[in-house]
């Protein structure tokens, strides 16, 4: 007979699915503000949240795909250093105004 404490009673498929760790709500439109239609603007809790988990106190985050800015406002609100990149003009222009830089 096995042991009571071994048996787990979330049925298999729930189990297995790794999206219940990862949950997270869309950004709200005040996360987006106006003008922004960039099709992956992140929520901006957990974008401090995220950034104050890797960022050593007074460093600075590398932003490689800036899009509209989600990190990059994230890492000015945790008083972090931003550095960004984008090629895109448009999402430089959302990125400029999400920063207000």
């Amino acid at each position: 007979m096995p042991d009571e404490r071994l048996v787990s009673t979330t049925p298999r498929a729930e189990a297995i699915n790794p999206a219940r760790f990862f949950y997270c709500a869309k950004a709200s439109a005040s996360d987006r503000g106006s003008g922004n239609y960039h099709p992956t603007v992140k929520p901006n809790n957990l974008m401090r949240y995220l950034v104050r988990l890797v960022t050593p106190p007074g460093g600075t985050v590398l932003d490689p795909f800036l899009g509209s800015g989600s990190t990059g406002k994230a890492a000015v609100e945790e008083g972090f250093g931003i550095v960004g990149c984008e090629l895109m003009p448009d999402y430089v222009q959302i990125s400029r105004l999400r920063l207000n830089t």
